[in-house]
C-alpha cells in the first residue's frame, strides 16, 4: 500500500453525530504525537455523498499546514460515516494509510441528544414535541434527503452504513463506544492511543471535560451569533483551550437555561423508538461479532 502525501490527514474521527467526537477530537489533539487540523469538520469528502466532485488535495492539506513532525494529523467529520462506499473508497485511495475511528453511541439516546440539540440550535421549531418529531422523520426512512427529519431515525440504524468501512479499512478501523467514552475518558483516550502506537502517560484528568454538551439557551438569536464567532475564529479557540473553557463557563452561567431543559421527551416514544432499533441493534450485533469486535455495551446485548 502506498503512503499517504504527508501533508494530509492519516487520522480521521468518521463519526457518529452526538457521540463525543468533539470531545475525543479535543482530548487526542491534546497528545504531542498527534496535530489536529486547525477547524476539526473539515468536510472534504462529503460532496461525495451528494454526487458532487472533490475539491483539490491541495485545498485539503491547507487544514494542516501548521502540522510538522507528528506521527498523525487529524480531523472529525462525523457526517463522513453516512456515506458508505461513496466516501470510504475514495478517502482509502486519497488518504490511503489513514486510521479511522468511529463512535457508536445507543441509537436511542443518540437521537433524543440530536434532537435536543436541533431544538437548542432553533433548527427545529421550540413547540415541536418528540413525538411528532419521529413520526415526520420515519417518513423519511428509505428517502436520499438530507434534512434535520430525515437524518433523524435513519441515521440510527448503524448496521446500514458500516460494512463498507470495514471492507475499505479492515484492521485499520477502530469502532469505539461512547459508553465507555462516558464512563472513564482517560481510559477511552488511553486506549486509542494504545491502537494508534502512541504512549499513554501524557494525559492528566484535567485534560477531561466534556465538549460540545447539549445544553438549552435562553436566548438563541445570542447563542447563534456567539457560535458562529467561535467558528470563525475556531482555530484560536483550539489552541487557547483552557481560555475557552473559562470564557464557556461564564457564558452558560449567563445564557444557558437550567429550568430542567427540554421538556416534550415522551417515554412512550423513547419506549417505541427502543423497539424501532432493536432488530437493526442486533443485525449490528452480530457484524461486529463477526469482526471479532471485543467488549459490546448493553444496548447491544
Amino acid at each position: 500500500m502506498t503512503e499517504s502525501n504527508p501533508r494530509l490527514p492519516n487520522l480521521i474521527i468518521i463519526g457518529v453525530h452526538k457521540a463525543g467526537t468533539t470531545s475525543l477530537y479535543t482530548y487526542l489533539a491534546k497528545h504531542p504525537d498527534i496535530c489536529p487540523s486547525f477547524k476539526k469538520e473539515i468536510g472534504y469528502f462529503l460532496p461525495l455523498m451528494f454526487g458532487k466532485e472533490l475539491a483539490s488535495v491541495e485545498d485539503y492539506s491547507e487544514f494542516f499546514q501548521h502540522c510538522r513532525h507528528q506521527p498523525f494529523r487529524m480531523e472529525a467529520s462525523p457526517s463522513y460515516f453516512y456515506g458508505k462506499e461513496n466516501i470510504a473508497a475514495p478517502m482509502r485511495r486519497v488518504v490511503p494509510d489513514a486510521r479511522i475511528i468511529l463512535v457508536l453511541r445507543d441509537p436511542t439516546e443518540r437521537l433524543v441528544s440530536f434532537f435536543s440539540r436541533a431544538v437548542s440550535k432553533s433548527t427545529l421549531p421550540a413547540d415541536i414535541k418528540f413525538e411528532d418529531y419521529l413520526s415526520i422523520s420515519e417518513q423519511y426512512l428509505g428517502s436520499d434527503d438530507y434534512n434535520v427529519y430525515a437524518r433523524g431515525v435513519r441515521e440510527g440504524i448503524y448496521i446500514d452504513y458500516i460494512e463498507p468501512w470495514q471492507d475499505k479499512f479492515g484492521e485499520d478501523l477502530m469502532v469505539v463506544f461512547f459508553d465507555d467514552l462516558n464512563e472513564s475518558a482517560l481510559d477511552f483516550t488511553q486506549s486509542i492511543c494504545s491502537w494508534l502506537g502512541l504512549r499513554t502517560e501524557c494525559y492528566s484528568s484535567e485534560d477531561f471535560t466534556i465538549e460540545n454538551k447539549t445544553l438549552q439557551y435562553k436566548h438563541g438569536a445570542l447563542h447563534r451569533r456567539v457560535k458562529d464567532l467561535y467558528m470563525k475564529n475556531e482555530a484560536f479557540w483550539r489552541k487557547h483551550h483552557r481560555l475557552k473553557q473559562r470564557l464557556r463557563k461564564v457564558y452558560n452561567t449567563v445564557n444557558a437555561d437550567n429550568s430542567g431543559g427540554l421538556k416534550t421527551i415522551e417515554n412512550a416514544s423513547v419506549e417505541r423508538l427502543r423497539e424501532f432499533y432493536r432488530p437493526h441493534n442486533t443485525r449490528l450485533r452480530q457484524f461486529l461479532e463477526s469482526i471479532g469486535q471485543g467488549a459490546l455495551p448493553k444496548w447491544l446485548n
